[in-house]
């Protein structure tokens, strides 16, 4: 298993102090080279797990490498909603402050990416988190691994 990466591609939320991106090149180049040093060093397959779908655009048609967008595995797949909640939930529940748990006014977005998160939410937020459970989470993962390993092995 290779390292995950902290930082992608993020430009949407820049309107949010805090939020760290990289250019869709300079990440693409980064897996790229990472990719380069695992086959280097034995490995025969380089399967790229993507949990953020910014990066979608960037992983899309790389060479050398399998890619699983964990954002087109669910539908909708929100941000801080009820989906990414839960998952937090039951995977590192020490992370989420339940008492911080609201709702938010949202709007999903119409079209595939966008310029700017703030469009869709004042709060960053697009889902409800106030639905989120840790056995949500639990399927959620589920689901997701599923829908992952069907995409691997061509069965989706």
């Amino acid at each position: 298993m290779g390292p995950t990466l902290q930082v992608g591609v993020s430009p949407e939320h820049m309107g949010f102090p805090g939020t760290l991106t990289l250019t869709p090149k300079t990440f693409k180049a980064v897996v790229g080279e990472l990719a380069k040093s695992l086959r280097m060093h034995g490995f025969k397959e380089v399967i790229i797990i993507n949990g953020h779908g910014g990066n979608n655009r960037a992983l899309a048609g790389m060479k050398g490498v399998r890619v699983v967008n964990l954002t087109e595995c669910l539908k909708p797949y929100d941000h801080a909603g009820e989906v990414e909640t839960s998952l937090i939930m039951h995977i590192r529940p020490e992370l989420v402050d339940r008492g911080r748990i609201r709702k938010h006014e949202f709007k999903w977005p119409g079209k595939k990416g966008w310029e700017d998160t703030r469009e869709f939410s004042k709060s960053g937020v697009l889902g409800d988190p106030t639905t989120a459970s840790e056995e949500k989470g639990r399927q959620y993962l589920l689901r997701l691994a599923e829908a992952a390993a069907e995409r691997l092995l061509g069965k989706e």
